[in-house]
Formats: structure tokens, sequence, C-alpha cells
């Protein structure tokens, strides 16, 4: 069975309680249209960078903690294999199709087709007339990958710095990651 397969058996989907379990763990999910109306209350109250800080370092933590629970499905993988099977479950979590650009220990690039903040967030612009966003949304989606990128490198949680560069609801054709090793 593939590292791959392996990683799927461990996410678990029980639609009528509407929970979501992953290596055991319930995950609360929300539709994507309200969790981007948290993330703008987040924003107009804190401002960007702390509502984008305080999103990043829960997804990371959330994840990181989860991604250990797992941790016996990598043993003999490379970091690669890992992150391609970390990001083959998080497609199951909403975070879209995140890919690799380039990748080291030091750092690298991963890149992710819209997310469901992404498609929550032009829907609900739209409806609720928000006006174009100038700064990146998928704060999530940067600290699922910085917690992905730190389990397949065997980092300590906090240790990896993932930034978005830029962002499909500002206008580009994907959103891009730059992850930088602290």
């Amino acid at each position: 069975m593939s590292l791959r397969e392996n990683m799927m058996k461990q996410i678990d989907v029980d639609a009528e309680k509407s929970e979501l379990r992953v290596a055991g763990q319930l995950f609360a999910y929300h539709c994507d249209k309200f969790n981007t109306r948290i993330l703008k209350g987040l924003e107009d109250t804190l401002g960007f960078e702390k509502a984008r800080d305080l999103l990043e370092n829960s997804a990371e933590s959330t994840m990181y903690d989860t991604l250990t629970g797992m941790f016996d499905l990598f043993e003999g993988s490379t970091p690669e294999e890992k992150l391609n099977s970390i990001f083959e479950a998080y497609k199951v979590l909403g975070h879209g199709n995140i890919s690799v650009k380039e990748i080291s220990a030091s750092g690298g690039t991963a890149t992710a087709k819209p997310s469901y903040m992404v498609e929550g967030w032009l829907e609900n612009e739209e409806r609720w007339g928000w006006g174009k966003r100038e700064n990146p949304i998928c704060h999530d989606e940067a600290g699922a990958i910085a917690a992905a990128f730190e389990i397949a490198f065997g980092l300590s949680k906090g240790s990896a710095k993932v930034t978005e560069t830029q962002c499909y609801v500002t206008g580009a054709d994907s959103c891009e990651f730059k992850i930088e090793v602290a």
C-alpha cells in the first residue's frame, strides 16, 4: 500500500454527523462563505497582519499536531513523498490543489489553485459588496503548508515561515507561497 493510500485511510468523514476526523482528531468545518466572513471580521477588528498571524499560527499548530499523529505512516519516505501525500489529504480538508514548485531543506515554493477560502471570498465579495481585495487571503493554507513542510523535513513546530506572495483573489492566476526555514 502506498504512502498516499495509508494517509487517506487516516481520514474519516461522517456525513450524517457532519464530522471530519483526521488521525482520530475531530475537525470542525464550515462552509466557505461563513469562513470568509469570520476572516473579514477578524481583519476588520484586528487588522490584516494580526488576523493573518492568528489564522496562520492556528492552522499550523492544528495541522502539525494532526500530522504528528500520523507520523508512523511517513517512515522511509522522502520529504517530497511526504509533502505530496499530505497535500493529497489537504484536498479533502478543502485546501485546494497545493503542489510543490521548488523544495529543499531550507525552503521552497508551493502553489495552489483556488481553495475554499478563495471561492468563498469571491462569492461574498460580490454578494456583500466588499470591494476588490488587495491582500492575500489564504492564511490557513499558509499555516497548513508550514506544518506539512515541518513534518516532511522533521522540523519542530514553528520553524517554517510561509508567506503568500500572490493570491488568486487579488488577480493572480494561482496562489503562491514562499517557504523559509527559520
